[in-house]
């Protein structure tokens, strides 16, 4: 498809919008935000309900590993109850937020996303002379679908809510779980380690796998107007349909997260190399700034892969044009190629002169012809 790649789509999308990232960013940094302030008043909270004696603040106080430890197991003896119940309040808190600002802003993001790719498609399409396809109904339409419904996107984000509860819940057990493999008879430290960082990247790999097949499936809830589950259905038949396209955008997007991610570790670096020279406050705010810098630029490239994918379902019909006209015209050439064949091999034969007639002029002794015989006057004179 020539003159439209759904990559470089997605970059300029976000260069023609900018204000569809700078949403993004907001949305996801509000909810940062308050899911900070709510983890911190938690924990001053919960810190604030365990008890001190003075002989803990002594053994504290001493500086000694053993008497610390003991002290701090005194500390936080029976806290566990307390701790679960504040936890899981805090998670639904945090995912009822997170349900109302990602179902928001994903809808307004998405829909901005899609006017901005459809007046590109329409800009190509005009740029090639097809007002004739735009005005049957074969071009892009002029605004977005403004009939998605809130409580469709609400529950695709409560379906990634739950799903990431899970995954929080299987790292917790594969922390838990994988220990036991080691026993006093049998230690096997190195063993445990590798299998718990491999069963922790098999489940960010599925979860993140599935918080994208979920994100993909949003675009259709704008577009389209589907349901929770017939979006997720459209995801996968999108995904199999156009499986080339998307594992192109979903490469060059991810090689571009991780040449940026290498980068913003070399930047981080140099501060950090000068905590030795410089206040630590300093560099702790610098390293914050430049964090908050690589963390914004990541959401624009977010907002870039999902205007990639609006980009392939709002293609202008390109190909099925050139194709159309390749047919037109081999149906044409045999047609005009034998038209101005017939034409030719007529054309000589009714123009061609009989070399036995005689034409008048070519000899002298012809006599001339007579008067014609419905002439009256050469009647009479015969008679």
């Amino acid at each position: 498809m020539a003159g439209w790649s759904p990559t470089l789509e997605g970059f300029r999308a976000i260069f023609r919008r900018p204000s569809v990232p700078l949403a993004e960013v907001i949305w996801r940094w509000c909810f940062g935000g308050t899911a900070l302030l709510l983890a911190a008043f938690a924990a001053i909270e919960y810190f604030d309900t365990l008890p001190v004696s003075n002989a803990d603040l002594f053994y504290l106080r001493t500086g000694q590993p053993f008497l610390i430890s003991q002290a701090i197991s005194c500390i936080f003896a029976g806290s566990g109850l307390r701790f679960v119940i504040a936890a899981i309040v805090l998670s639904a808190a945090l995912a009822i937020l997170w349900i109302v600002l990602a179902s928001i802003g994903r809808g307004a993001t998405v829909d901005d996303l899609l006017r901005c790719v459809r007046e590109r498609a329409r800009g190509v399409l005009a740029a090639r002379k097809t007002e004739e396809q735009i005005l049957n109904g074969e071009a892009v339409a002029d605004t977005a679908s403004s009939h998605w419904r809130l409580r469709s996107i609400a529950g695709l984000h409560f379906l990634r809510a739950g799903l990431g509860l899970a995954a929080t819940l299987a790292c917790f057990a594969v922390v838990i779980f994988a220990p036991l493999l080691s026993t006093k008879e049998h230690p096997h430290p190195a063993i445990v380690f590798l299998l718990t960082l491999f069963f922790l990247f098999a489940v960010w790999l599925i979860w993140s796998s599935v918080s994208w097949f979920v994100s993909l499936a949003s675009i259709f809830i704008v577009r389209e107007g589907d349901t929770t589950f017939g979006a997720l259905a459209s995801a996968l038949n999108f995904c199999l349909d156009r499986s080339g396209p998307v594992a192109v955008i979903g490469t060059w997007f991810g090689l571009t997260h991780v040449v940026l991610f290498f980068a913003a570790s070399s930047v981080l670096a140099f501060p950090l190399s000068l905590v030795g020279l410089l206040p630590v406050g300093f560099v702790i705010t610098v390293v914050a700034i430049l964090a908050l810098v690589y963390f914004a630029i990541v959401d624009t490239l977010y907002v870039a892969r999902l205007a990639g994918y609006v980009a392939i379902l709002e293609a202008p019909p390109m190909v099925a044009m050139a194709v159309a006209a390749q047919t037109t015209l081999a149906e044409m050439a045999p047609t005009g190629f034998s038209t101005q064949h017939s034409a030719l091999s007529v054309q000589p034969e009714s123009a061609m002169v009989d070399q036995e007639e005689l034409i008048l002029g070519d000899r002298g002794d012809v006599e001339s012809p007579g008067p014609p015989l419905d002439d009256p006057g050469s009647v009479s004179d015969k008679q």
